[in-house]
């Protein structure tokens, strides 16, 4: 709405009023109270004003709830209480108070009908006729009625005038009618109709939403890691999941596309997302796909947190800065479908569009991130000690923005992910303050807080994600994760569960299962001690039997072990059956009463003292006992009883025989008393008791290895969850692949002979063995049931064809068992966690592993630049307090603070309280960042800059605040020349140099660069007998970078008198004039560009072979200044034309320097510049030589030519150093004169006048390097 009064009365004292002033400030205050409501509230229905019809009501009645709302004219229209409609008559405008919005093109009004509840006279029921409403809807009008009274009389105006009324109708329109009107205010602003506004509500509002389904539910069997992986994938194939998401996105991007359209042009999802993630809809193409396939779900797990927070945020952008007031000026439409009502659009003062649709440009940019920086192969730290990390998190019901940055996405994203992950802490410029794997590669980095977050309060945190374990062992993982729990101490449990079938002969550490065999271990105890008790008397017993054996005579400790253990105050007395045993037992190699040959037969007896064999046996049967249960041999135990059951069927035996004493030179025993003796040994002997312990035994252990296994594991606990971590006061369980042996049956069992294989044995057939194995790996065949029963038969075991996601043909699904098969056995392949600590009182293997080892880790601060060397903080890891360390070969020192470590390698160790020391552990301390060769680029067209350097020490890769890093390379921004640029270097270790440059722009060409070089003077100073006669300049020409530029045409005229009078200033003040007119002439064509563009100047030099001129150019100029002119001294006379520059020569070969044409005949010579330097203009450097100390050292030889009429000679030149190449060879005579001013090459023939004079040779070589050298010319005729 606008404003269209602009101005409003002001009173006066004593003012007559006129009725315009009093109107003209009740308009002004009226449109001001309107434009509030409208332009910074909002218009619309704010709220109430709903329509509900009941076709089953008689009679016929439209209900309309109270309620309010505000037209685009700012009128406020307030129904105050629910009123039930059920008649109405025709209605007609007014005529006084016009109003377009309800007329046609021709101004004719179109029908409308006023609504009225019951009571209301000259009215129609809403059902006369039937159907009446059907194709109609309500509106709400508002009517302003101007009614003119009384007319004033002669006297007074009071109580007359005019009055206006303000009704609310309630009118009905037939749908087509409103169509009208509706199309006519959408030509003031589509978007803003009630038709453009619903198609933006439906776009917005009716965004799909979607969810994830849960991992494995319902639930089914998850014993294999094939089972395991494939679970993952399950989930998206039957309602095609990434299909559909794709779809999702883009509808999303379609309906907010007005405001991403200016960053995202296109659909950013249309065809990228299906081709990287489509596989989950069908098949995983690699191996990598399927190992990764637990992050592949929780990639779609933060998709859809992210969209729903999209959706959201979109629901808040309808909003609208100064409506326009012709949309619906004093009506509101409150039909049912959403086309025919004016939904409220607030302003953007109340309805925070503006921030709104920032943050939802963020949330849709963070949409586009998370699918483009996720990574199968993350990057990790360097150090595997540090790989493994856990962060604080949030889980349940709360915005993935709050939630840690899981370490599957790639840090290095444009932008980087971390600054779009939580639109609060990007507002706030704390986007570094965001949780996540990968802080510590933040720039700027991230606080302490951030990087070390499990050293501060977890109060905020329900949550630990874990990460940097998948396709790690089992074994590291859980030494790296307990030991993080106890340096943390954090209240979780961790568990390690083995995938597969049950396998029975998995090891188990039974020291770590003691509470489960108490019970066990106490019957044990007490069975053990009265055996051992019994076995002990019995051998004491026999021991103490006379046996006239001679031999020592005093009493003296026994040798068995059982005596010394059971009876150890028992001495063996003389003369006894113990003494003899004793005797013979220290003839058994090492007293091993095992090494001892007890197997008897009938002729043993005679041979041997039956009751010597009778004590070992009982001696063995007692070593059998061992400690506990747990060392208890019960194969071995059975063995020894059943032997010491033999050795009585032995005795038996032999008193059938009918021996009535046994052998002896005593009689020792008679046999009944023997064989009584047998009778109550074998039964108090009797293992039934232990067989009994054992059977328990064994159940238990088979408990203790079922619960290693994931299956088992779930069957207790079927409440496992994966979000890869753990909550505060949870249980994080690993998944880890183990690849059981192949299970072989005993030799025996099968019955090959049915088969017609007889002759086959498994058992001892290696290459049938592996072949079995091989093709038990090959899904494709285990899914034919002829051949299962094939392996059932010869291995003992029927094969189960592998289960794989979403119904797929084990051909399909080959992937996962290539995957499967290509994983190391301990691998993790998942995790998951449930709510609450498990599992026992115990600590089972798999939950605890043994302290770790004394170890160490070590903390670089960075290298001082001062110093040279940097503070180390090292941790010690297990061991117990105080530490020492030693560095290099130095002796060990008690560690306290940080050590201070010089630049370079060093090998450090620490010792612990008990002398346990670490291994060695090498460290590495770089040099300080450096920043160096420091160069600057300029771009006189931008009057900008860059400019770059290489970095040097610190921990490479580089990061830089602003510019590119290549390697070590920083190349900066485009900088106003003039301005400072700060760079900040950051290495990977987190390590800063910051440095400040300032340069200013050169406006020079070429960067700046220009070379001067000399150029052989266009003549010469005359010699003492050799002078001008006459001398002409002629026309001169002037060519710049290709374009011919006008100059006056005698710059270099002068008197040939001059030339023999004073010659050197004669020329200064020729080319002096010169350069004046090359300079003028640039700057004119050029501007301020041209100035000192060109320099032309003469400074001859006692070191220059002949009189030249110096001419400085910028390296990337053309130039050519050629001139005529004619000389004699007095004979020859020359008529010459010279050309001094750089442009490319007639045949279009390179050249720099003097060519001469001689016009007269036709001829040209040439002589490169040489004794160039250059400079750098812009920097403000010296004069480099481009050649230096190089002297080719050049040799004449002069010959005489033989002619009668002419004197001519041939000049011959030759150099001694000949490493650079000649580019001219340049004679000069002197003293006589000659036919050319100057001959130019190795060998030439002059033609002089005289056979006097001198000649020089002047080489230059193609750098400019020059040498000359003088030969008098002396002919002997």
């Amino acid at each position: 709405m606008e404003p269209t009064q602009d101005n409003y009365p002001v009173f006066e004292a004593n003012q007559v009023l006129s009725y315009s002033h009093l109107n003209q400030l009740f308009n002004y205050l009226d449109e001001q109270e309107r434009l509030t409501r409208a332009n910074l509230i909002g218009i619309g229905v704010v709220c109430g004003l709903e329509i509900r019809v009941d076709p089953n009501e008689s009679p016929e009645t439209i209900h309309l709830s109270r309620g309010c709302g505000v037209t685009s004219q700012g009128y406020l229209i307030v129904e105050p209480d629910d009123v039930a409609l059920v008649a109405y008559r025709p209605y007609t405008l007014p005529t006084e108070t016009d109003y377009p919005q309800f007329k046609d093109a021709s101004a004719v009004q179109y029908p409308l009908w006023e609504l009225f509840p019951a009571g209301e006279p000259d009215t129609t029921p809403l059902g006369t006729p039937a159907g009446f409403p059907a194709d109609k809807a309500v509106l709400l009008f508002l009517e302003l009625k101007k009614e003119g009274l009384r007319n004033c009389c002669a006297n007074n105006c009071d109580d007359q005038g005019s009055a206006v009324t303000v009704t609310l109708r309630r009118l009905l329109i037939t749908r087509t009618d409103l169509d009208q009107i509706i199309e006519a205010a959408s030509e003031l602003t589509p978007a803003l109709t009630s038709g453009g506004l619903s198609d933006a509500l439906a776009a917005e509002l009716g965004l799909q939403e979607i969810r994830l389904p849960r991992y494995d539910v319902p639930a089914g069997s998850l014993a294999s890691s094939i089972e395991v992986l494939a679970a993952f994938q399950a989930v998206f194939p039957a309602d095609k999941l990434v299909e559909k998401t794709a779809a999702v996105l883009s509808a999303a991007y379609q309906a907010f596309k007005p405001l991403l359209a200016e960053r995202y042009p296109d659909d950013p999802f249309v065809n990228s997302f299906s081709a990287k993630f489509g596989f989950l809809d069908t098949v995983p193409q690699t191996q990598a796909q399927v190992r990764f396939l637990q992050y592949y779900y929780d990639l779609f797990d933060d998709l859809f947190k992210a969209y729903d927070e999209l959706r959201r945020r979109g629901v808040g952008l309808m909003c609208v800065c100064t409506p326009p007031d012709g949309l619906f000026p004093r009506h509101l439409m409150l039909g049912v479908p959403a086309s025919y009502r004016h939904h409220f659009l607030a302003s953007p003062a109340t309805g925070r569009c503006g921030a709104y649709a920032d943050e939802l440009k963020q949330l849709f940019q963070r949409l586009v991130e998370l699918a483009a920086t996720f990574s199968e192969t993350p990057s990790v730290p360097e150090s595997p000690s540090d790989q493994i990390r856990i962060t604080p998190s949030k889980l349940w019901d709360v915005p993935l923005s709050e939630k840690a940055i899981p370490y599957y996405y790639r840090p290095d994203g444009t932008p980087p992910l971390h600054t779009l992950w939580n639109v609060e802490k990007s507002r706030r410029n704390r986007a570094n303050q965001n949780l996540g794997y990968h802080s510590d590669r933040y720039t700027p980095p991230a606080p302490g807080f951030v990087t070390k977050a499990l050293q501060y309060d977890l109060e905020p945190y329900n949550f630990l994600r874990v990460e940097g374990h998948l396709g790690r062992d089992y074994r590291a993982v859980l030494r790296a994760l307990l030991l993080l729990k106890n340096r943390y101490r954090l209240p979780i449990e961790i568990l390690a569960l083995r995938a597969g079938a049950f396998d029975e002969r998995i090891p188990v550490d039974l020291s770590k299962e003691s509470c489960r065999f108490q019970d066990l271990e106490a019957l044990y105890d007490s069975w053990k001690s009265q055996l051992a008790c019994f076995l002990c008397k019995e051998v004491r017993y026999f021991y103490q039997l006379p046996e006239e054996s001679g031999g020592p005579t005093v009493p003296a400790a026994p040798g068995l072990p059982m005596l010394l253990e059971c009876a150890p105050g028992f001495l063996v007395q003389p003369n006894t059956l113990g003494r003899l045993f004793e005797e013979w037992l220290a003839r058994v190699p090492g007293r091993n009463l095992a090494a001892i040959d007890l197997n008897l037969d009938l002729r043993f007896v005679g041979r041997f003292n039956v009751l010597l064999f009778l004590i070992a046996y009982l001696a063995r049967l007692y070593d059998a006992l061992a400690k506990d249960l747990t060392g208890v041999d019960f194969p071995e135990l059975e063995k020894r009883y059943q032997e010491l059951v033999r050795l009585t069927e032995v005795i038996e035996n032999q008193r059938e025989q009918g021996a009535g004493t046994i052998d002896g030179n005593v009689e020792l025993l008679k046999w009944e008393e023997l064989d009584d003796r047998l009778e109550a040994i074998i039964y108090n002997c009797r293992l039934d008791v232990f067989k009994a312990l054992r059977a328990e035994y064994e159940r238990r252990i088979k408990e203790v290895k079922q619960k290693q296994f994931l299956s088992f594991f779930l069957q207790n606990h079927p409440g496992v969850q994966h979000k890869a971590g753990v909550p505060l006061g949870g249980t994080f369980v690993l998944v880890y692949h183990e690849t059981p042996a192949p299970v072989r049956p005993p030799r025996g069992v099968l019955d090959l002979s049915d088969l017609g294989l007889d002759r086959l044995s498994l058992t001892r057939n290696r290459p049938l063995s592996a072949a079995l194995d091989r093709l038990a790996a090959k899904p494709t065949l285990l899914a034919d049931p002829d051949l299962r029963i094939v392996f059932g038969e010869l291995t003992g075991e029927i094969p189960r064809p592998p289960l794989f996601p979403g119904g797929l043909d084990p051909e399909t699904g080959g992937i996962y068992a290539e995957t499967v098969r290509a994983m190391a056995d301990g691998t993790v392949i998942a995790d998951f966690f449930l709510p609450y600590l498990c599992c026992s009182d115990c600590a089972p293997v798999q939950f605890v592993l043994p302290a770790p080892p004394l170890g160490l880790t070590v903390q670089l601060a960075c290298t001082s630049a001062e110093t040279g060397s940097a503070e180390a903080t090292v941790t010690p890891q297990g061991g117990s307090a105080p530490y020492s360390y030693q560095i290099d070969d130095q002796p060990f020192t008690e560690l306290g603070g940080a050590i201070v470590l010089a630049a370079g390698s060093h090998k450090l160790q620490i010792r612990d309280s008990a002398g346990s020391e670490s291994k060695l552990q090498s460290i590495n301390v770089p040099r300080a960042l450096a920043v160096a060769d420091v160069r600057f680029t300029d771009d006189a067209s931008s009057n900008s800059y860059r400019v770059t350097f290489t970095i040097s020490g610190g921990t490479a890769p580089y990061q830089a605040d602003s510019g590119a890093v290549t390697g070590n390379v920083f190349t900066g921004n485009p900088v106003t020349g003039g301005a400072t640029i700060s760079v900040t270097v950051t290495d990977k270790a987190g390590c800063q140099i910051t440095r400040e440059f300032q340069h200013s722009v050169c406006a020079l060409p070429c960067g700046g660069q220009s070379r001067r070089c000399n150029y052989r003077l266009w003549i010469q100073p005359p010699s003492e007998n050799e002078l001008y006669e006459t001398y002409r300049q002629g026309e001169m020409r002037f060519r710049f970078n290709g374009e011919p530029i006008q100059l006056p045409p005698d710059l270099l005229q002068f008197e040939a008198v001059q030339l023999n009078t004073d010659f050197e200033n004669g020329i200064a003040a020729a080319v002096k004039r010169l350069n004046a007119a090359v300079n003028a002439a640039l700057i004119q064509r050029l501007g301020e560009a041209g100035r000192d563009r060109l320099l032309v100047s003469y400074e001859p030099a006692a070191v220059d072979p002949f009189r030249s001129i110096r001419i400085e150019y910028f390296v990337c100029d053309t130039f050519a200044i050629e001139f005529d002119y004619n000389y004699g001294q007095p004979s020859p006379s020359f008529s010459l034309t010279m050309r001094y520059g750089n442009e490319p020569s007639a045949s279009g070969a390179p050249f720099d320097g003097a060519l001469l044409v001689n016009r007269r005949l036709n001829e040209q010579t040439m002589v490169p510049v040489f004794d160039c330097s250059e400079r750098n203009q812009c920097d403000g450097s010296d004069y480099r030589k481009l050649c230096e100390g190089f002297n080719p050292q050049p040799v004449i030889t002069v010959e005489r030519l033989q002619d009668d009429n002419q004197i001519r000679f041939q000049f011959t030149g030759s150099v001694v150093d000949t490493s650079q190449r000649i580019a001219a060879w340049v004679w000069d005579v002197f003293a006589t004169r000659s036919t050319e001013p100057y001959y130019e090459g190795e060998k030439v023939v002059a033609q002089l006048e005289r056979p006097v004079g001198e000649v020089r040779l002047t080489v230059i070589t193609e750098k400019g390097c020059f040498s000359a050298v003088d030969q008098r010319i002396i002919i002997i005729l």
